[in-house]
């Protein structure tokens, strides 16, 4: 096992057949489980001469982690990892595998609270206000798109390609978690959406992100976005516009198909349980007053931006857009800017 993890962390990703299909992050974190597996084996002087004593060191360390309160993602990081560094390992690790699964049905992991529609229209309102209507495209484009936060953070230009008779608009996601490094093609339609789109692209170049700096940024941004509007940080997380959008959508549709398909899930019981747990999560959370009069507030305001976009598209076309970028200051971008102090 020690000689084919030295083998797994010399070999170059994309030259070795063994990582095939195998992300880069996945590699990683397979590797750090691996390493601190037989660190707790050197501490704890666990012999492993034979597979039954691998089989009970892996299971020792699977209970280790429970009772100290350890993340169930790294008795799975753990066991998959022996299993690609070490193929011979699979059928070999019974005792191990089946406290895995004891762990994975008593699990209750903590769920991010879905995002409202109200919610999101107000935040991007607030981002459109403040001259980031990239971040608010991106916020709108998330929502109605089910996208986890990797994916938002990922979109460029180049991914939204709107109708030009049509108010819908395509957009392509470059990766995915489930889909093995393909793109992934979505459209939706939404008038004032669309009109969003055209106005952030034609003053863009096709090669820029909607949000151009890093993911720890972008949680702080997330952060003032919701104390903004009266939330603690700790009250909605950016995956909550992912369950947000499902839940939404399933609501003012009633068609689990569509909901399945825009979601891009390929087990029903996975969409269910999104819309199941997310309807019922948002109905238990109660805003304050003061929230609900911050939210109505941005929310009214960016819908007002939002409708005088789609007049003057309507009455100027798109040429107005390209030739007149200025309209919208978007070109400076300053990420230490905070929506605090707009809330008031």
């Amino acid at each position: 096992m020690q000689t084919a993890l030295r083998a797994a962390k010399h070999a170059v990703m994309g030259k070795h057949i063994r990582f095939a299909g195998l992300q880069g992050k996945t590699l990683r974190a397979y590797r750090l489980s691996v390493d601190r597996f037989l660190t707790f084996i050197k501490v704890h002087r666990l012999p492993l001469r034979s597979q039954k004593q691998l089989d009970f060191a892996v299971g020792e360390y699977i209970n280790a982690l429970f009772q100290e309160g350890d993340s169930l993602a790294q008795a799975g990081h753990l066991l998959s990892g022996l299993k690609r560094f070490c193929p011979g390992l699979r059928p070999s690790l019974p005792t191990a595998s089946q406290y895995f699964r004891n762990w994975q049905k008593i699990h209750r992991p903590e769920r991010a609270i879905p995002i409202s529609w109200e919610l999101l229209q107000a935040m991007g309102g607030l981002c459109f206000t403040l001259g980031f209507p990239a971040v608010s495209l991106m916020l709108y484009v998330g929502f109605l798109c089910f996208l986890r936060t990797s994916e938002m953070l990922s979109l460029q230009c180049l991914h939204l390609i709107p109708d030009a008779r049509t108010d819908r608009l395509t957009v392509i996601i470059p990766f995915s978690k489930t889909s093995m490094g393909n793109p992934q093609v979505l459209v939706f339609e939404d008038k004032f959406v669309h009109a969003l789109a055209v106005t952030v692209l034609s003053a863009r170049a096709p090669r820029d992100f909607l949000w151009p700096s890093s993911p720890g940024q972008f949680r702080l941004f997330w952060y003032a976005l919701l104390r903004a509007l009266g939330f603690s940080a700790t009250d909605y997380s950016p995956y909550g516009i992912r369950r947000g959008g499902a839940t939404w959508f399933f609501l003012r549709t009633a068609s689990m198909d569509a909901t399945l398909q825009r979601g891009r899930w390929t087990c029903n019981r996975t969409a269910r349980m999104y819309v199941d747990q997310g309807t019922l999560a948002m109905a238990e959370f109660f805003w304050s007053t003061q929230q609900h009069r911050r939210v109505r507030k941005w929310t009214l305001k960016g819908v007002s931006l939002l409708k005088r976009l789609r007049q003057e598209n309507k009455q100027w076309g798109w040429e107005f857009f390209f030739f007149f970028p200025c309209c919208l200051k978007m070109d400076k971008w300053e990420v230490n800017r905070t929506p605090c102090a707009f809330a008031s």
